[in-house]
């Protein structure tokens, strides 16, 4: 699978990243900022922790994060209620 990369900028594009630690079905997000994988493609990974889905949804809305992984159900709870969630801006799009 290739990925379809974008311009590269002088410096890597700050990309916020919130996600719940200690759950290990995000171990994959680690690998990825240890391994490099986010520079490899023009981002700087500023990961953000929390305890909860429910409070990396409330950044997501919030703007204080870009990428989020979270149990779905805050996710959908936050929609039904009024919150904005769109789709990756254009840039971030592979």
């Amino acid at each position: 699978m290739q990925l379809r990369h974008v311009g590269r900028a002088a410096e890597p594009t700050p990309l916020g990243i919130s996600y719940v630690v200690g759950n290990s079905i995000y171990w994959d997000v680690d690998t990825a900022i240890d391994e490099g994988f986010f520079h490899d493609e023009g981002f700087a990974p500023e990961p953000t922790t929390f305890q909860s889905s429910p409070q990396a949804v409330q950044l997501l809305i919030s703007g204080g994060a870009d990428l989020v992984t979270v149990e779905p159900e805050a996710l959908m709870a936050a929609v039904l209620r009024g919150g904005q969630v769109s789709s990756p801006p254009e840039w971030l799009r592979w």
